[in-house]
């Protein structure tokens, strides 16, 4: 470049047009989201050594850089993830706080209308009216049991769709990060200029990927790659690895699906992703979705499943045969041997194995009736709950001999907690009763015989033991060919079965299976045992709350059993029974084997939990929120566009401009004047 006026003066026109098109470019990117403010940097030419001294050789636009600061990004990206995940917390939590503690649509008022229609019908047992009232009820109830459950799987199916959507989008995202993480490569020579629009194109777009998924984002040799989960490549360089919800948009145990396809393989992310929307919703169906769903489950289930043992020990309107019905309807209903159980519904949602589970829950009602052999024996070598009872020699009669077992098996009532009655039928066919809140064990000595007692070797379990110990968890049964294992989901603690537990939980019997946590486990291995590295997730309670029904219709409200005997109108024993369900003490047992809260307890606990939750989850939103607007302000301070900067900036370059058009201009005068001289 010459040292001449002219050449001065133009190189100045060049630079300052390109500073007034940076600057004015600024300002008409003011309102696009992302935009990072650009600054031109000027520089002067190389001096050229005269006569007379090295004289300046004018001004060069040497490079147009945008205002960016990699850490400021980083920490907005970051706080714009833990921000969406709280959103997406509370959003979903508070919807599930409003259907649980609304005081018209919850089931607290359902529930005290359906025992205070049984208090009634204690008062008239005969009533046809008030008989009416309590179907009524208990109809109303099982509506709302089944209208929150549905508005729960509401919430769930509405997760599934944001999910769906959301996996689409970062999709389409990666998809164009990795493009233009290649066009960035090539245009990123040493001697290139930086392309500041893709730069801010993928920055905005890896800023919208962390609404989405907490993860870690790494620059390496001019590209952005995506790390999620346990430092899984969603996006390196110019590829990048497709999200899919699987072919189950749920997995079994109720948890997010989600997958990241690498070749061939679907590697299964679901627990391992935090933060962003994604991570708000995953967390949200583990910690409330599904123990909210379970704990509603586990109330049908302790209501149905009590209430029905006492209404089967009444009496309706019907005389001798009108007993023995139930009152809901929840699953089937098995008794065989003075056993009763409830074989509950939908509780694997999906098996793959050959093998079948089967999980019940049991029915007696604090008491188990047997009928003695026909033969007149002696008893020997019997046990109940570990304590060895003393052996009973045959009377002269059938009928003697059982009066003398129950006479003996009271003597043992303090160790064992059984107390034992005769049920007279007829002669030489008197049964006999065991009464107890807690399982029954029995067992036999080598050698011994039981057959006098009626009893056989196994459990009797009570329903009050059962739905004490019933918890609001999923479970996991898995088979590593030489033991099998029940996981809780929930806490992860494991039981390894011994090899006569194994044998058990193959047993189909009445008296077969492994009892869990108030359940009873039975796989029936017919068409096969579990392969090695099988496993079935079962869900007791997650869909108990939409499968309890009415068992009686309303035209057999006369077998409504509110008598304990026969023939007895006016007798309202059993109606007080059932009525006393609404505070007895039936779930949560504690290590002492007591429960320690009502049906109605557990619903005020599922509403104090899930309230806690959202209140927590709203207050971490609302800290997050504050925290994201002070990254988003510290990001903004260095990389936005400050219009009263740009106007000092566009009055500067103009000057600057205007400066330099009047030396080419005095340089052109000049040149004419030497012309007009000659």
């Amino acid at each position: 470049m010459s040292t001449s006026l002219i050449g001065l003066g133009s190189s100045a026109l060049s630079a300052y047009r390109s500073a007034l098109s940076v600057t004015s470019n600024n300002i008409s990117n003011m309102g696009v989201e992302g935009y990072s403010r650009q600054n031109i940097d000027l520089e002067q030419s190389d001096t050229i050594k005269t006569s007379v001294g090295f004289l300046g050789n004018g001004v060069n636009p040497n490079d147009v850089q945008r205002s960016y600061d990699q850490f400021l990004t980083k920490n907005l990206n970051s706080t714009i993830s833990s921000g969406s995940h709280y959103d997406s917390y509370y959003e979903y939590a508070s919807t599930i706080d409003e259907i649980v503690a609304n005081p018209e649509v919850g089931m607290t008022p359902a529930l005290g209308s359906f025992f205070n229609a049984l208090h009634d019908l204690s008062s008239a047992p005969a009533s046809i009216p008030s008989r009416q009232v309590l179907h009524g009820e208990a109809e109303a109830l099982i509506s709302r049991f089944n209208t929150i459950h549905g508005e729960m799987q509401d919430v769930r199916d509405h997760t599934k769709q944001e999910l769906g959507t959301i996996v689409e989008r970062v999709n389409g995202i990666s998809r164009s990060v990795a493009e233009l993480n290649a066009k960035i490569s090539e245009s990123n020579s040493p001697t290139a200029a930086q392309p500041n629009d893709l730069l801010d194109r993928r920055d905005g777009l890896m800023k919208e990927l962390s609404e989405y998924f907490g993860g870690v984002a790494i620059e390496q040799d001019g590209m952005s790659n995506f790390y999620v989960g346990k430092g899984r490549a969603l996006i390196v360089g110019n590829s990048y690895n497709e999200l899919t919800m699987g072919d189950r948009q749920y997995s079994e145990s109720g948890s997010i699906g989600l997958f990241l396809k690498q070749g061939s393989y679907n590697l299964d992310i679901s627990d391992s992703v935090k933060g962003g929307r994604v991570g708000g919703i995953v967390d949200f169906t583990k910690e409330i979705l599904n123990p909210a769903q379970n704990s509603l489950g586990r109330m049908a289930i302790t209501l149905s499943a009590t209430l029905n043992a006492e209404h089967r020990a009444g009496y309706g309107l019907g005389g001798t045969s009108d007993t023995g019905k139930d009152f809901f309807n929840m699953g089937e209903i098995k008794s065989v041997d003075g056993i009763t159980s409830l074989e509950l519904q939908d509780v694997v949602p999906d098996n793959t194995t050959l093998s079948e589970l089967t999980v019940s829950i049991a029915m007696n009602n604090s008491e188990v009736v047997v009928t003695p052999s026909n033969s007149n024996d002696d008893l020997t070598g019997l046990t109940i709950n570990g304590t060895a009872i003393t052996d009973v020699t045959a009377e002269s009669t059938k009928d003697e001999t059982v009066s003398a077992i129950v006479a003996r098996l009271n003597e043992y009532t303090s160790q064992t907690g059984v107390t034992a009655s005769v049920v007279v039928v007829s002669t030489g066919t008197d049964q006999i009763k065991l009464s107890s809140d807690s399982d029954i064990t029995v067992g036999m000595a080598t050698g011994g015989s039981i057959t006098a007692s009626g009893l056989e070797e196994g459990d009797y379990r009570m329903v009050r033991s059962a739905v004490g110990n019933l918890t609001a968890d999923d479970y996991r049964l898995s088979f590593d060919n030489t033991q099998y294992t029940i996981t809780n989901q929930t806490t992860l603690e494991q039981r390894v079965l011994s090899s006569d537990e194994a044998l058990s939980l193959r047993d189909t019997s009445i008296r077969g299976g492994v009892v869990h946590d108030g359940l009873t486990l039975q796989l029936n291995t017919y068409r096969g045992d579990m392969a090695d590295g099988e496993e079935i997730i079962f869900q007791p309670t997650r869909k108990a709350a939409d499968n309890i029904r009415m068992e009686l219709t309303a035209s057999e409200i006369n077998s409504i059993a509110a008598a304990d005997q026969p023939d007895e109108p006016g007798n309202n024993s059993n109606a007080l029974n059932m009525a006393a369900l609404q505070t007895e003490k039936l779930l949560g047992a504690g290590s002492d084997g007591l429960a320690t809260s009502s049906i109605q307890d557990s619903y005020g606990q599922l509403v104090a939990e899930v309230g806690v939750q959202t209140h927590y989850a709203e207050v971490n939103r609302t800290a997050q929120d504050a925290i994201r607007r002070h990254a988003q302000n510290a990001r903004d301070n260095l990389s936005a566009v400050n219009l009263d900067e740009e106007a000092a900036n566009l009055m500067k370059y103009q000057q600057m401009f205007q400066a330099s058009a009047r030396v080419v201009s005095m340089a052109d005068e000049m040149f004419k004047a030497v012309l007009g001289a000659v």
